[in-house]
C-alpha cells in the first residue's frame, strides 16, 4: 500500500506542474493575443496618418493649381489692361 500512495502522490506531483506549465501556456498566447490586438490598433492608426497626409497633399496640390490659375488669370488681366492702354495711347490720340 506504500508504493500505491507514493505513486498516487507522484502523479499529483506531475498534474500539478503540467497544469502550473499549461496555466503559463494560456497566460502567454493571451499576451500574444493582447499584442496582436496593440500592433493592429497601431497599424490601424498609422494607415489613418497616411490617409490624412495623402488627402493634405492633395488639397495643398488643389489650392496651388487654384493660386497658379489666379495667379494666370490676374496676369491675362494685367496684359489686357497693357493692351488696353497701349491702345487708347496709340490708336486713339493719333
Amino acid at each position: 500500500m506504500g508504493y500505491a500512495s507514493k505513486i498516487i502522490a507522484f502523479f499529483k506531483k506531475c498534474w500539478s506542474v503540467i497544469r502550473k506549465i499549461w496555466q503559463a501556456v494560456v497566460k502567454f498566447a493571451d499576451i500574444v493575443h493582447q499584442l496582436e490586438s496593440i500592433c493592429r490598433t497601431i497599424g490601424n492608426a498609422t494607415n489613418a496618418i497616411a490617409v490624412a497626409v495623402k488627402d493634405g497633399n492633395n488639397i495643398l496640390e488643389t489650392v496651388i493649381q487654384e493660386g497658379e490659375m489666379r495667379t494666370e488669370t490676374s496676369q491675362v488681366v494685367e496684359a489686357g489692361e497693357v493692351a488696353s492702354d497701349v491702345e487708347q495711347e496709340y490708336c486713339y490720340t493719333k
